[in-house]
């Protein structure tokens, strides 16, 4: 078996093992986690991570407002401050 079949098949072996959770929640060890066991209390998360979740909560918050034909037609000030909420 090549190093990346063995990496594939650890990889999805875990995920399995793990099950996905996509809220915070206390693993077997009483940390708290989120996905397929990331320890956020130990390791936290990555800048880059942050950056993602922001942007993807960001275009959430952009996709909802828009729904509001007065949103768009605001002051960018009044945006900021809504979306700032």
């Amino acid at each position: 078996m090549s190093q990346d079949d063995w990496k594939e098949k650890t990889r999805d072996w875990i995920k399995r093992d793990e099950g996905i959770k996509t809220k915070i929640y206390k693993d077997s060890e009483g940390f708290l986690s989120i996905g397929w066991g990331r320890n956020l209390e130990s390791k936290g998360i990555r800048i880059s991570e942050a950056i993602l979740m922001f942007e993807n909560d960001f275009s959430d918050c952009l996709r909802d407002l828009s729904q509001f034909s007065w949103f768009n037609d605001q002051h960018l000030q009044i945006c900021v401050s809504i979306l700032e909420l």
